[in-house]
């Protein structure tokens, strides 16, 4: 007798899953891939929108593609061009950044050197004033004072000078823009030779409280009042001394017992 065949083992039926596994298959290929989320296109978009010198790109792109196409140019070349113009604006505002970043690192590190020089100058014309060398500590803490102050300004002129160069040379690519020694002829900002201000230099009688805002006398003042802590009777004796030869001599003399009174001495 003829036996049926079993269309589970037939070869020529197609083998058609059950219904709950053809719909699991549909939902793990239609699922995405993993570790991909749309949202992380916006994230990366501003990310890369935030740096300048892609900012700079795509504004200077922007700026290109705006212009006219000039005669016997093609849409091709003026697109060609216009990332030829970003590329460059991506180039030199990075090369400035770099160089903007090198001139501040060497400005922090000159002026770190300038002012533990002159904290170090202050402490020793403390110790000095028993032996009668104070007037040339003075002097060259002075001189300290005046160039740390100088490198100061000329580190914030030289970064204002960078960023007004950088916004000509972005939007005004082929005109020039001046030297920093003539912008700060122009802008009186600041003085590349240096100097003394001229609050560290007080002269003649001056109240006692005027004379505490100078600020070569606060760094004494607060070198004073470190010494006096110790409660020996030598640094007690070495502030009154200094009073007597570093502040007596710049206020008027019916002041000078206020003078003791603010260290707790008397005289």
């Amino acid at each position: 007798m003829v036996q049926p065949i079993d269309q589970a083992e037939d070869p020529l039926q197609p083998q058609t899953p059950p219904l709950g596994q053809s719909l699991q298959q549909g939902q793990t290929a239609a699922a995405p891939a993993p570790g991909f989320s749309p949202g992380n296109l916006l994230d990366g978009w501003n990310k890369w929108v935030d740096k300048p010198n892609n900012r700079a790109a795509l504004m200077q792109f922007g700026i290109a593609m705006l212009q006219p196409m000039g005669m016997g140019e093609t849409g091709a070349g003026h697109f060609a061009n216009a990332v030829g113009s970003a590329g460059e604006a991506h180039q030199r505002v990075t090369g400035q950044a770099e160089q903007a970043r090198k001139e501040d690192t060497a400005a922090t590190l000159r002026e770190s050197t300038a002012s533990a020089r002159e904290q170090s100058a202050g402490a020793a014309e403390l110790r000095a004033i028993a032996t009668g060398e104070n007037q040339r500590l003075r002097s060259e803490n002075q001189q300290l004072t005046g160039a740390a102050a100088a490198l100061r300004a000329q580190s914030e002129a030289k970064a204002r000078y960078a960023k007004e160069k950088g916004d000509w040379d972005l939007f005004h690519p082929k005109e020039p823009f001046p030297s920093f020694e003539d912008w700060s002829r122009e802008n009186r900002e600041t003085n590349p030779i240096g100097g003394t201000p001229a609050a560290a230099a007080p002269s003649g009688h001056v109240s006692w409280v005027n004379l505490q805002r100078d600020p070569r006398i606060q760094n004494q003042i607060a070198s004073v009042r470190a010494h006096m802590s110790s409660g020996k009777p030598q640094d007690l004796a070495n502030a009154k001394q200094w009073i007597q030869t570093v502040i007596a001599p710049q206020i008027d003399p019916a002041e000078l017992n206020q003078v003791y009174a603010t260290f707790g001495l008397t005289r």
